[in-house]
């Protein structure tokens, strides 16, 4: 099976299906990380001091898990109209807890996303996804990519 860094080249549906989750991941960093680094520049005159980092980076992976368990996306993916689902069991809070731990930094973030796209497998996945048995998926379609297993709503 290809990797993504063998693919996104051409398939114009995998570029927007990242870019589409890039947006999302931007706008959930706003809504969680960014009240953490106006509070810090407020009291410390320095933004993003590492104590309120590293907490924003906790409420990050805890508010991304929690909706992706409950609704099955955070408020940047449904926006985005992007959705997390299981690819194996039904979709709960562990998988989701797991494929955001990430999320404790951009860094982690970007180390995740070039692991999944260096490695076969679904090229929508992070290396994450691939532990926790998930994927992202865009809602008006809800289709595979060719070779994929279907995905489990």
């Amino acid at each position: 099976m290809p990797t993504a860094l063998d693919v996104i080249g051409h398939d114009r549906r995998l570029q927007e299906h990242f870019l589409a989750r890039t947006a999302a991941y931007l706008i959930d960093v706003v809504i969680t990380v960014f009240p953490f680094w106006v509070v810090s520049l407020l009291l410390t005159g320095k933004p993003g001091v590492v104590v309120p980092s590293l907490a924003a980076g906790l409420v990050m992976i805890f508010y991304s898990a929690y909706f992706e368990a409950t609704g099955g996306a955070t408020v940047g993916k449904i926006l985005m109209r992007l959705r997390v689902v299981s690819t194996k069991t039904p979709l709960d809070f562990r998988k989701t807890f797991i494929r955001n731990l990430s999320k404790l930094s951009p860094l982690f973030v970007l180390v995740d996303l070039i692991w999944g796209m260096a490695t076969p497998g679904d090229p929508r996945q992070r290396g994450l996804d691939r532990i926790a048995e998930t994927v992202v998926v865009d809602e008006r379609t809800l289709r595979p990519f060719p070779s994929d297993a279907a995905p489990t709503p």
